[in-house]
């Protein structure tokens, strides 16, 4: 039987061949780092345990992503930002997929 963990590590693969194709497209810079870097170069996916994928981008490339992605992503794709939501707690965007349900740790403390 498949974990959970496995369950979501490949739904969150499928977010990022999204951005992936999105900044091919619009020829924007990315790179995977921390967690995210460590998997795909030591176990050639994720790292067994990591929950969530971890992007990079020059603030050039960042500013043009948060302009050209809501209008390139699937409709059950959500882009958060501190720009585009009221109560948005991070200072950094994250992308999810509304068909599924999750709560980080952190998040539940809030």
């Amino acid at each position: 039987m498949e974990s959970s963990l496995r369950k979501l590590q490949k739904i969150e693969a499928d977010i990022l061949q999204v951005v992936s194709k999105i900044c091919d497209e619009e020829q924007i810079r990315y790179y995977l780092s921390s967690g995210t870097l460590l998997g795909a170069v030591r176990h050639q996916g994720f790292i067994p345990w990591d929950d969530d994928i971890d992007l990079a981008m020059l603030r050039e490339d960042y500013e043009t992503f948060l302009k050209v992605a809501p209008g390139e992503l699937k409709e059950h794709l959500v882009l958060q930002t501190p720009y585009r939501e009221k109560n948005y707690l991070r200072a950094h965007a994250q992308l999810r997929n509304s068909r599924t349900t999750g709560c980080s740790r952190e998040d539940r403390k809030a």
